[in-house]
């Protein structure tokens, strides 16, 4: 290595050092970031609760759909046979059933 090579290079750190420096964030930007942070966390704590009440609240929705009494308005359908009724005409044939979650199919 020659003299103009090390010149070189301890310009090229000096460039560096003083650029990560000078480029830093002041501690007003670090206080608004950290603030930034803080805040969404709160949001995903908020939402994480928000989902955990709402996953128990459809718990005990689909315990009490499963526990329907006879008195209820779909206990022969949640309860009773599948009943498949079939339209068709020259253009569409549809099936329908009281049982499955869609209730309509085409074919």
């Amino acid at each position: 290595m020659d003299k103009n090579t090390v010149t070189g290079l301890v310009l090229i750190g000096i460039l560096l050092i003083g650029f990560s420096y000078f480029s830093r964030p002041s501690d007003e930007e670090q206080a608004a970031m950290q603030r930034y942070n803080d805040s969404i966390t709160v949001v995903k704590q908020q939402e994480a609760a928000l989902e955990a009440k709402k996953t128990a609240a459809l718990a005990n929705e689909t315990q009490k759909v499963n526990t329907a009494d006879s008195n209820s308005v779909f206990f022969q359908s949640a309860n009773g046979s599948e009943q498949v009724t079939t339209i068709e005409n020259n253009l569409i044939k549809l099936s329908v059933t009281n049982k499955e979650d869609t209730l309509i199919r085409f074919f």
